[in-house]
């Protein structure tokens, strides 16, 4: 796949994609077009998506992951519309089946153990199931006590788990139904690279549709993995814009703030010292063409290995008529990930190049 950057004044060399491109201005980009939830973006060759496994996906919620096809963790993996989102990676229909009866098994379990008052709520008091019945092979239960409600879903669709859980008061339980019954409506599963050109919500292996109004809320953190290069990761992150006004540290929802806790808090684990390589702190970038901040990293891992990263963040604006979100992408460098593999990672020039060139490539999905 031959490959020309969308940047100003970029030259990439990748061997391993055969591609090699330099200019002084701005040229179109041939990358395949990938969608994350009301946005695109552009990713340098095949990837690799990650997914659960059946035997994850049955795990409770708190402990579920998802990996790339290697096992590997993916750092950043979030889908919320609505309500929370789980998802599969593909699977057979041997093992869909397998995973419908093991469903309905938890529900069966869940419901002895709430009618003899083993299962209670945080706060002691009783729990109450109710399983409701579709025409559709859709699978889902209300969990409630006095106060609270829990809807859990286990949406069909083809070659994939797929759940849905949502909580509210007791009052907003009919908000709830609807919010779901939404959700369902418009869900439809889709393979990495297939744009949709219609409203509605992007994630990995899913599309919701909807008429663009955003009432649903959504957060989804997508992460991508090259095939040719294991050892470089992008996340694109789209969420409707947080912090309205009057609701929390105004602060705390800006650009530099979320940069600055994303390198010191998020990933500051992963690496033994950050060193920027900018002359400030940040530079003033656009992404999606709203204002944004770029920062990039030398990183230094444990094993004194040497690595990089590039991230740009944007604030959104709640208050905006029209939908602003909070966006966020990175490209990160992990040396060791390809050096397994015998692969050559990608030099610092031609990575900072890459990653500039993913991000001018970001902009909301066109709609027909």
């Amino acid at each position: 796949m031959g490959t020309r950057p969308l940047t100003q004044f970029v030259c990439i060399t990748l061997a391993a994609l055969s591609t090699s491109a330099c200019t002084a201005e701005p040229a179109t980009l041939d990358w395949p077009i990938e969608c994350v939830g009301r946005m695109s973006i552009r990713l340098p060759g095949a990837v690799d998506v990650p997914g659960m496994t059946a035997e994850q996906f049955l795990t409770n919620s708190q402990s579920r992951s998802y990996k790339f096809s290697d096992g590997q963790d993916a750092f950043h993996a979030r889908f919320q519309y609505g309500g929370n989102l789980a998802i599969t990676a593909p699977l057979g229909a041997e093992q869909i089946d397998r995973l419908v009866k093991k469903q309905r098994q938890r529900f069966s379990t869940v419901q002895t153990a709430v009618e003899k008052g083993e299962l209670r709520a945080g706060s002691g008091a009783k729990l109450k199931l109710s399983k409701l019945d579709r025409a559709d092979p859709a699978f889902e239960w209300r969990i409630f006590n006095e106060t609270e409600v829990t809807l859990v879903a286990y949406p069909t669709i083809p070659g994939h788990g797929l759940a849905w859980i949502l909580s509210g008061s007791v009052e907003q339980s009919k908000k709830i139904d609807s919010a779901f019954e939404s959700f369902r409506a418009g869900v439809r599963a889709r393979p990495v690279f297939s744009v949709p050109s219609e409203n509605g919500v992007c994630m990995p292996h899913l599309f919701v549709r909807d008429n663009g109004n955003d009432s649903a809320g959504r957060h989804i953190t997508a992460t991508y993995r090259l095939r040719a290069h294991p050892d470089v990761t992008i996340m694109l992150e789209d969420a409707s814009a947080a912090g309205a006004p009057g609701h929390g540290d105004p602060k705390k929802y800006s650009a530099i703030y979320k940069s600055n806790f994303f390198w010191t808090q998020e990933y500051r684990p992963a690496v033994k010292s950050l060193h920027s390589l900018l002359n400030g702190s940040h530079n003033a970038v656009k992404l999606a063409g709203q204002d944004a901040i770029e920062t990039k990293f030398r990183l230094v891992r444990d094993n004194d290995a040497e690595d990089f990263g590039y991230l740009v963040v944007s604030r959104g604006n709640p208050a905006a008529a029209k939908d602003v979100p909070d966006l966020r992408m990175y490209v990160i460098r992990d040396a060791d990930n390809a050096k397994k593999k015998g692969i050559t990672p990608v030099p610092k020039d031609e990575f900072f190049a890459m990653a500039k060139s993913i991000a001018a490539s970001v902009q909301r999905r066109a709609i027909k």
